[in-house]
């Protein structure tokens, strides 16, 4: 439209009249101005702010199954007592499933981070607890549950003998004596000595050392009382060995 107008008022000029041509030579240049300015206007466009899209990482939930359990028949029911958690959203589901051990066993709410399981028969049992978040991943963890029978047990003034224990084998195979401080006398030194059911020999068994290598160490823990823990580090806990403690 300006560049109509101008090219009209370019053809208005009178040629007999100078101040005429000094007019349309101002307004010209003032018609070419507003030409460019209209040009840049036209071709400027509007800025576009693109805010970039943050990513969100999804961690998997972390879920711990508990602790480790031996149990001495009579006694076949034990707490399994499962923790989750998740960084980003809430669990949604939890399951409870046995994925090794004896056939017998009843689990009493396996929905449930906690439950309770029963009519547990000799044998070690592995239960898995599975987690699900929000957003549908999932973690899993095991708990080991052994459970022996009650040993023989022949005290005399100056040993203990515990006959035919069982192993329990969670990576390691060890033994677990529970309440061995109502046995044994206090503040007396120890030594303890295991019989494989291969062999005749008392094979001594090593306090727990840093530095030491040997195949059976003794260590005690301060668990459901006192307890004595004996570790064989070769995985080969497939008999019943005899135990004995000298003080």
């Amino acid at each position: 439209m300006i560049a109509c107008i101008f090219f009209k008022l370019r053809h208005f000029e009178s040629p007999n009249c100078k101040s005429t041509n000094v007019f349309m030579k101002s307004l010209y240049q003032f018609i070419i101005l507003i030409n460019q300015m209209v040009l840049i206007l036209s071709c400027k466009k509007e800025a576009t702010t693109i805010t970039p899209a943050i990513e969100t990482i999804n961690t998997l939930p972390q879920v711990n199954a508990g602790r480790d359990t031996t149990l001495i028949l009579p006694v076949n029911t034990v707490l399994l007592s499962g923790m989750a958690r998740d960084k980003e959203t809430n669990i949604i589901s939890y399951q409870w499933i046995k994925i090794q051990g004896p056939t017998k066993f009843t689990l009493s709410t396996p929905h449930l981070p906690e439950t309770i399981v029963s009519d547990l028969e000799r044998g070690t049992y592995i239960f898995e607890l599975t987690v699900i978040d929000g957003t549908g991943l999932m973690a899993k963890d095991t708990v080991n549950i052994a459970v022996v029978k009650i040993p023989e047990i022949i005290i005399s003034p100056s040993e203990i003998i515990f006959k035919d224990l069982e192993w329990g084998c969670f990576g390691q195979c060890y033994l677990a004596i529970e309440k061995i401080d109502s046995l044994l006398p206090p503040n007396k030194p120890i030594q303890v000595y295991i019989k494989r059911d291969s062999s005749s020999d008392w094979i001594p068994v090593i306090e727990d050392t840093p530095g030491i290598q040997t195949q059976y160490t003794y260590y005690f823990e301060n668990y459901i009382g006192k307890t004595l823990w004996i570790v064989n580090y070769i995985e080969d806990g497939y008999d019943t060995p005899d135990l004995k403690i000298l003080f």
